[in-house]
C-alpha cells in the first residue's frame, strides 16, 4: 500500500517522517525529493533566504515525479510525507492520504 501524508507547514510530516525511518518503515520526506522552480521558465533555483513577496509569487515548490515514482517503485509499501504544488499530479499514486492538522496556536508557536 502506498500511503500519501500531507498537511500545511507545522503539523509534524518531518518528525513522522523521521519516526517512521526509524522504526524501519519506507518512508520518504518529499522536501528531499523537490525543488523551487520559476513558474515561467520552468527553471530550478535555489531557496532565496529572505526572499521578496516578488520573488515568492513567481516560484513553486515542486515534487519530482520522476524521483517520487522511482521511490515507490522499490518497494510494495511505502509512505510518502509532505507537499508540493504539483500534488495533483502524484495523488494518482497513493491508495491512501492523509492530511495533518492543528491549532493556529501550535502552528504559529516557536
Amino acid at each position: 500500500m502506498k500511503i500519501y501524508i500531507t498537511g500545511v507547514s507545522g503539523t509534524g510530516k518531518i518528525s513522522l517522517s523521521r519516526e517512521l525511518i526509524a522504526r524501519g518503515i519506507n518512508a520518504v520526506d518529499l522536501d528531499e525529493i523537490s525543488h523551487w522552480e520559476n513558474k515561467e521558465t520552468g527553471d530550478t533555483t535555489g531557496w532565496e533566504p529572505g526572499s521578496s513577496d516578488e520573488w515568492m509569487e513567481s516560484h513553486i515548490w515542486v515534487c519530482d515525479l520522476i524521483k517520487l515514482k522511482e521511490v515507490l517503485s522499490k518497494a510494495e509499501n511505502a509512505v510518502a510525507l509532505g507537499h508540493a504544488s504539483n500534488q495533483d499530479e502524484y495523488l494518482p499514486l497513493f491508495d491512501k492520504t492523509f492530511v495533518l492538522s492543528c491549532s493556529p496556536e501550535t502552528s504559529l508557536s516557536d
